[in-house]
């Protein structure tokens, strides 16, 4: 990602997240940084200067081809999914970058188990559970960039939760 608040949006997420994230600023740091840490998944975005997001995938692929590459981009016409899943990548985000889509890469590239605490019954009252909800729906249909917006969720749903789930 080469947009200085983009990258620290991202940052933000993954520290909400208590995920490790390494952010190169071009395709060439981003070839570099892949040969030196290997990473387990790599968000690509595909409009960067010098070496694009496509040229990257491509010599990264070559190298290690095990790697998961999701490209993020503007794009959000089909044409330039189809291209980018043609040319290696391993799913294709738009931006503004939504949490919920970021998790989904991240449970399926990653393996990661979603965690599923049981609901004892009648725990949550009526208007807890409608707090929930709507907390829950404002999450997913709010950008990443919002961060503010998503810590107060966050915020929210800490205080729906029972002790025991925390």
């Amino acid at each position: 990602e080469d947009n200085p608040l983009n990258q620290e949006m991202i940052k933000a997420f993954f520290n909400e997240i208590d995920h490790a994230i390494l952010i190169a600023g071009n395709g060439e740091e981003g070839v570099n940084m892949t040969d030196e840490y290997s990473p387990h998944l790599i968000f690509m975005d595909i409009h960067m200067p010098g070496m694009d997001g496509f040229a990257a995938t491509s010599l990264i692929k070559a190298k290690h081809p095990g790697i998961p590459i999701v490209a993020i981009s503007a794009d959000a016409f089909n044409e330039q999914r189809i291209k980018a899943l043609q040319s290696g990548f391993s799913d294709y985000i738009t931006k503004p970058v939504q949490f919920y889509r970021l998790l989904q890469c991240l449970q399926q590239f990653l393996s990661m188990e979603q965690e599923k605490a049981p609901v004892e019954e009648g725990h949550l009252s009526h208007r807890d559970k409608q707090r929930l909800n709507s907390t829950l729906n404002d999450i997913i249909e709010t950008p990443i960039y919002e961060t503010e917006k998503l810590v107060q969720m966050v915020e929210t749903l800490d205080d729906l939760a029972p002790l025991n789930w925390r």
